[in-house]
Formats: C-alpha cells, sequence, structure tokens
C-alpha cells in the first residue's frame, strides 16, 4: 500500500536520517540519556566476564517483531490507516535562558491532502506554521510570512501524531530498518531502532512496545508518555521538547482531541489569506 495521507517525501526523510547520532550519548547530567547493551557490555571487566554470576545480556529482538509488535501495540495498522486527520489543542510550559513562558497549541492535521497547520501562542509571542506536501510555510510575531526550507519542514513533521515507524514501513517495507539493539532509557528497557543510512535513535520501550522518544544527539529530544487510546490508536497526552543549544525545554499536555472531524480550508490556510473561498484548496 501507498497511500498519500502518511507519504513523507523521500527528500525530508533524508534529513532526517543524515542528523546522526552515536549509539551511547556521553553528555554529562543529561536526564535521558540513552545507554545501548553494547556500551554497557564493554564496560564490563575481564574479571567480572569470568564470574559465573554475570548473565549474557537479553537477545534483542529482530527488526520484523519489533515493528509487527510496536504497530500491535499502535492499535494495529488497519486502525492507523482510517484515520484521515486530526486536530489537537495543547496547554505548553517553556523554559528557557530568557526564563518561564506559558502557552497553548492548535494543531489541524488533513492526512488524506497531506498538510497541516499549526498555531502556538505565548501571549508576547505567537507563531503559526504550515505546509501541503512538500510546500511549508511559517510566520511568527516577530517575522513576516516565509516559505520554509526543506529541512525545517522535515524537523516539523517529527512530532505528526501518526507512528514514525508505521510510515516508514508503509512506505519503504521492513528493508528500510537496520536490526534494533536493546538499550535504557530514563531506567527503563527500551529497543533503539534505526533506519537504514540514518543514525536517528527512534526509541520503543520494551513493556509497551510505544514510541519513547526520538533523538538527534547535541541538538534535540522529543518524549512521549501518558498514552492513551483514542478511536482505536494509541496517542501520547504528553510531549517533553528538549533542545540543548539554549537549554530550552518545552512540555505539551494534550487537552483535547478530535479524530475524522470535517475539516474547511479555513482552518489550513495560511495567514493573511483569510479572503481566499473557504472550499477552495490549501496554497
Amino acid at each position: 500500500m501507498n497511500r498519500s495521507s502518511f507519504v513523507i517525501p523521500a527528500i525530508l526523510l533524508g534529513f532526517l536520517f543524515l542528523t546522526g547520532c552515536s549509539q551511547t550519548e556521553s553528555t554529562s547530567g543529561d536526564p535521558a540519556k540513552v545507554e545501548t547493551q553494547d556500551a554497557q557490555d564493554a564496560g564490563v571487566s575481564e574479571a567480572s566476564t569470568e564470574k559465573s554470576q554475570v548473565s549474557t545480556p537479553k537477545k534483542a529482538p529482530s527488526k520484523e517483531e519489533i515493528v509487527e509488535a510496536h504497530l500491535d501495540a499502535m492499535g494495529g495498522a488497519d486502525a492507523i490507516k482510517k484515520i484521515e486527520s486530526i486536530v489537537r489543542v495543547s496547554t505548553m510550559e517553556s523554559q528557557s535562558l530568557t526564563g518561564p513562558a506559558s502557552g497553548t497549541v492548535t494543531e489541524v492535521f488533513d492526512f488524506v491532502a497531506d498538510q497541516a497547520r499549526i498555531d502556538l501562542d505565548f501571549g508576547v509571542y505567537s507563531e503559526s506554521k504550515g505546509w501541503r506536501k512538500q510546500q511549508g510555510w511559517k510566520k511568527t510575531s516577530d517575522v513576516p510570512l516565509r516559505a520554509l526550507s526543506a529541512e525545517e519542514l522535515a524537523y516539523e513533521r517529527i512530532g505528526m501524531p501518526i507512528s514514525l515507524v508505521y510510515t516508514v514501513f508503509d512506505l519503504f517495507g521492513i528493508d528500510a530498518f537496520l536490526p534494533p539493539v536493546r538499550a535504557r532509557l530514563n531506567d527503563q528497557d527500551c529497543i533503539k531502532l534505526n533506519f537504514v543510512g540514518s543514525e536517528l535513535d527512534v526509541v520503543i520501550n520494551d513493556q509497551t512496545k510505544l514510541i519513547q522518544a526520538f533523538q538527534i544527539p547535541d541538538f534535540m529530544r522529543i518524549t512521549f508518555s501518558d498514552y492513551r487510546e483514542i478511536e482505536g490508536v494509541m496517542m501520547a497526552y504528553k510531549t517533553k521538547i528538549e533542545i540543548k543549544p539554549g537549554n530550552q525545554t518545552l512540555v505539551i499536555q494534550l487537552e483535547s482531541v478530535e479524530v475524522n472531524s470535517k475539516l474547511d480550508a479555513a482552518r489550513l490556510e495560511k495567514p493573511g489569506s483569510e479572503d481566499s473561498p473557504k472550499n477552495s484548496p490549501v496554497d
């Protein structure tokens, strides 16, 4: 199957795949440090390995097993394919070098037409951004409307509320994945899954088989928690974004969600295009 509702253009996936990271991250004080079982094994001394009490590390599942288990945990591919649109309203708490801030975010995703609009309001600062297929735009309270670069658009798509593992599998098949490795994240057993030609970490919780984090080392980490079932599909109600440059943290709490509600063009229009016909396609 090759449904346009879940396609991420290859040029955008390429950007994600080239944002490299190592299997272990040595940043001190990092609250969400990912450690692979390989790295843990390397730290075992020769004397320790000679002791009978040293257990053999549990074998990681195959990529076929972890992808299948993840899709089942999400609710199944059939349930995911039934989702044609999502509207989410969330509250946000931000912390950076300039101090704390709070606000709201409204996200409108139309998967059938591959378009979206996201509006953030922090009071003293506001931002609108969106895309249709490979064309994206952005406007803030400080910067007028402009086009998004391919790299910026790829970054924005990471947080889309459909499993990235499902999207890649649906588009490229199982050969797009590397063999998984066991890892630890926040003192929990996980499976680290990567794509061919990529070092972008997708960290899957070993117990729930749901995505626990995305990671771009030395730049950004997105962690997901408080999963709940919406229309047969598991969705995270809490998202934490940590951006290392500038020590920025953003916590997003989902307050309401609509699935497969009717969307008119006005909810996805670019700012400044309000005079266009309400039923016309979004530019």
